[in-house]
């Protein structure tokens, strides 16, 4: 994304330290933030709490951010660098407007996100027993199907997140191939990655009514058991 930048003709300054980050969001008007696998992280209250509009990666449902902001008016989204450049260019046209959304989402940040809002909710948990309702994960509609009290399948799922994770930072498009024998909670786990593309291989003739609901949830392509080309660019995923 960082190439995409240099060859435009939008001028940005590239930051990776947190020192620097308060003087700089405070002085742009348009904060693109980069995360790892569409996460909503320590960046995105640094952008919208200093007033600058936050242009991130589409975040995936897990992460929270929208819970708080609403896509749009507190923020935006790119699914890929040609939308990331086409909608830096409109918000920095837009000075007026651009800074009276980011003005908006810093609002609802010192309101409901702020250190000591977060801090007086962490002491509930503890003191009262109590969880605000937008914390509790069983909004994850993964957990009917995924779940496990296997020690050595959590190693396992771990392991091939942290792989293909790594490879989901280093690539603007993730495809993945998943065989018939690769496990139900390893599919949730992936789909937590917003950039990946997953593409299942089932027997022909299958007529799995959990298949077709994780399939569903997790916007897997479905491909019958057949064999894979050698010009296929897909990472394979071999158990």
């Amino acid at each position: 994304m960082i190439h995409h930048l240099m060859g435009s003709s939008i001028p940005f300054l590239f930051a990776n330290s947190s020192i620097a980050h308060s003087e700089i969001h405070g002085q742009c008007s348009v904060a693109i933030n980069l995360s790892l696998n569409g996460d909503f992280n320590l960046r995105n209250f640094g952008i919208i709490g200093h007033e600058a509009f936050m242009l991130c990666d589409n975040p995936s449902f897990q992460s929270g951010l929208e819970l708080f902001f609403q896509r749009g008016r507190h923020y935006d989204t790119f699914q890929n660098p040609a939308e990331m450049l086409q909608k830096a260019s409109f918000y920095i046209e837009n000075r007026n407007h651009t800074r009276s959304l980011a003005i908006e989402a810093s609002d609802v940040y010192w309101k409901q996100l702020n250190p000591v809002i977060i801090r007086k909710s962490l002491r509930s948990i503890f003191e009262e027993a109590y969880l605000d309702e937008r914390f509790r994960a069983f909004s994850d509609p993964r957990l009917q199907y995924a779940r496990s009290t296997d020690p050595s399948e959590f190693s396992d799922r771990i392991a091939i997140y942290e792989c293909l994770q790594e490879r989901h930072r280093r690539s603007e498009l993730l495809s993945v191939t998943v065989f018939p024998d690769v496990t139900v909670n390893t599919i949730t786990d992936l789909y937590d990655l917003p950039r990946i593309q997953l593409v299942r291989i089932v027997e022909s003739g299958s007529n799995n009514d959990l298949d077709k609901q994780i399939i569903q949830l997790c916007q897997v392509e479905i491909l019958q058991e057949q064999p894979i080309g050698g010009n296929t660019s897909l990472l394979m995923l071999l158990f």
